[in-house]
């Protein structure tokens, strides 16, 4: 079951209606539903990596019979729209022979006085 409304740093995605929406813009993106099920994964996991096969089987289901390049391709067109969004910021890094990571934001590190 996806949570309707997912948010990590300025990204938030809206599963519901297969958008994302990026703090401090006014547009809402438009994703397919592949591209809204894989960000659901990866956002849900930030900061952790996710392998090839369970974003696979999360987002695709178990009865997937497709190659890990259709993985790849839509990772890439996920990237595109984020890049389009937030230029220069890289929000799903590919850790090699692993999988992919999405980027949360820093942690906030309060100095003491």
């Amino acid at each position: 079951q996806l949570q309707t409304m997912l948010c990590v740093g300025d990204i938030c995605l809206d599963a519901l209606n297969q958008s994302m929406i990026v703090a401090g813009k006014n547009n809402t993106v438009e994703l397919t539903k592949m591209e809204s099920q894989l960000l659901h994964v990866l956002m849900r996991n930030a900061g952790s990596v996710v392998s090839h096969e369970r974003l696979i089987s999360e987002a695709w289901g178990t009865d997937y019979e497709g190659s890990s390049n259709q993985l790849e391709v839509y990772v890439h067109r996920l990237r595109n729209k984020l890049r389009k969004e937030l230029p220069g910021v890289e929000l799903i890094k590919t850790i090699q022979g692993s999988g992919y990571e999405f980027i949360g934001p820093e942690p906030e590190v309060e100095e003491a006085l």
